[in-house]
């Protein structure tokens, strides 16, 4: 786990972001399990397959893939372009859920696809959290780039 601000560059992933300022980070590659990923926020100190618990991610999978978490209703959706690819920015709210994330969790993810690839990029905000969601919308749109 390091600190933030740094450039995140997942090559098995093909994507690379600059973590905001005051976030701690894991890179996670590939894995007969699990796709490559990066871990933000609150992320644990080892790699693994279960993400429960962690506030945000960034998940590049091989193949058009849900993703890869619970998300609760869908509040809001628009369509936006990240370099040069165009996706979507949904907002859910957890209305009830047994496991993490908890209820009125608000969800952020963001999916683009390009080069055979699905890439999302979640936020989860729990109840009486930090508001973060400028921070991560300014990482995702101003900062992710895809590789081919």
């Amino acid at each position: 786990m390091s600190d933030c601000p740094q450039t995140i560059d997942n090559q098995p992933g093909r994507y690379t972001f600059v973590c905001p300022q005051g976030w701690k980070v894991i890179d996670c590659p590939q894995t007969e399990f699990h796709s490559p990923y990066t871990w933000l926020i609150n992320p644990a100190e080892q790699c693994r397959q279960q993400m429960s618990g962690v506030r945000a991610f960034v998940i590049s999978l091989d193949r058009d893939q849900p993703p890869a978490s619970y998300l609760g209703a869908q509040q809001a959706s628009r369509q936006v372009t990240v370099d040069s690819v165009t996706g979507t920015r949904i907002v859910y709210v957890v209305s009830a859920n047994s496991m993490p994330p908890p209820k009125d969790t608000v969800q952020l993810l963001y999916r683009f696809s390009t080069g055979g690839r699905t890439f999302y990029a979640q936020y989860d905000r729990y109840p009486d959290d930090t508001d973060r969601t400028a921070e991560f919308d300014r990482m995702v749109t101003e900062t992710l780039k895809f590789h081919d």
